[in-house]
């Protein structure tokens, strides 16, 4: 074997090697704890300040006055997307996908001959 291919396998490995142990990385600090490593909250309890209060959330949240309520078991529409490549249907509620067309590209089903693909 050459010379020069062990010493290039050797400082290879060095490049590989050599900075993991120079450079130890930090331990992650837990989520929630301050710099001590304690939660944030026992930090400013210790030093005199307030512990923050989360804010308060509504129990319910109501429609703004002269906006009807949208109930779930009202009629389903759909709202087409349309390009000169495809055709996308979408129901108004959950957004669920009902068709997708693309018109360009003709069917090769033997039912559907001529007419565009339906992957959807």
């Amino acid at each position: 074997m050459d010379r020069r291919v062990f010493l290039a396998i050797v400082l290879m490995m060095a490049v590989a090697i050599l900075p993991s142990m120079l450079f130890k990385s930090k331990k992650p600090i837990p989520r929630g704890a301050g710099r001590q490593g304690r939660p944030v909250a026992e930090q400013l309890v210790d030093s005199g300040r307030p512990a923050p209060v989360p804010p308060a959330r509504p129990e319910t949240i109501s429609p703004p006055s002269g906006i009807a309520a949208v109930s779930p078991s009202g009629p389903e529409d759909t709202v087409t997307v349309t390009s000169p490549l495809y055709r996308y249907r979408f129901s108004t509620r959950g957004g669920r996908l009902i068709e997708a067309t693309l018109l360009k590209y003709p069917s090769m089903r033997p039912d559907e001959k001529g007419q565009p693909t339906q992957i959807v």
